[in-house]
């Protein structure tokens, strides 16, 4: 008996344990209140967090599945940043990248499924229509009236590619005309 209660009590014990540490492991609010710090903490891997170093602006936010892909400047450089949500309803950064570029895209899977993203600057260009080309099938996405934009459209599953050749990808204003040529990625 004491044996029983014992091997119940440990093993009650490692559970909690268990649970915790993965909760841990999980530590952004399900509200991105405190996404920032978790973002600058990526960035920087030191002990010290206390004083942010890097100008950091979170815009729109795209959820697919367990996953959540924040558009992101950081230090006036746009970027993604890649979160998974935990069973506990919170997120963990999975990745965070940026570049000199107006525009992000990625072709990403989830669930035996795979989907197009293409998010950016859109003050200066007035887009109101992105068609993309991928592996021969089209594909288009409205684009919201406001300075950045992050939008998604489901794929082909069988697409191999991870991002879309930029010269397959075509940019339209509110009139339909096409003005791609007018766009700068960089």
């Amino acid at each position: 008996m004491k044996k029983t209660v014992i091997a119940t009590v440990t093993m009650l014990l490692a559970i909690l344990i268990s649970g915790i540490l993965y909760c841990s492991t999980f530590p952004i609010k399900a509200d991105m209140s405190n996404l920032i710090e978790y973002v600058e903490r990526a960035l920087n891997s030191k002990t010290d967090y206390s004083a942010p170093n890097n100008d950091i602006k979170l815009y729109e936010t795209i959820n697919i599945g367990n996953k959540k892909i924040v558009l992101v400047e950081i230090n006036e450089q746009l970027g993604k940043i890649h979160l998974i949500k935990g069973i506990n309803g919170k997120y963990r950064v999975d990745s965070v990248g940026y570049g000199t570029s107006n525009f992000q895209e990625k072709i990403i899977e989830e669930n035996q499924k795979k989907y197009f993203l293409i998010g950016g600057r859109n003050a200066v260009f007035g887009i109101r229509k992105i068609t993309v080309y991928l592996e021969g099938q089209e594909y288009s996405m409205g684009i919201p009236e406001q300075e950045q934009f992050f939008v998604f459209t489901e794929v082909n599953p069988d697409i191999e590619m991870a991002h879309a050749d930029l010269n397959e990808v075509k940019f339209y204003n509110r009139n339909g005309e096409d003005i791609t040529e007018q766009i700068q990625w960089n």
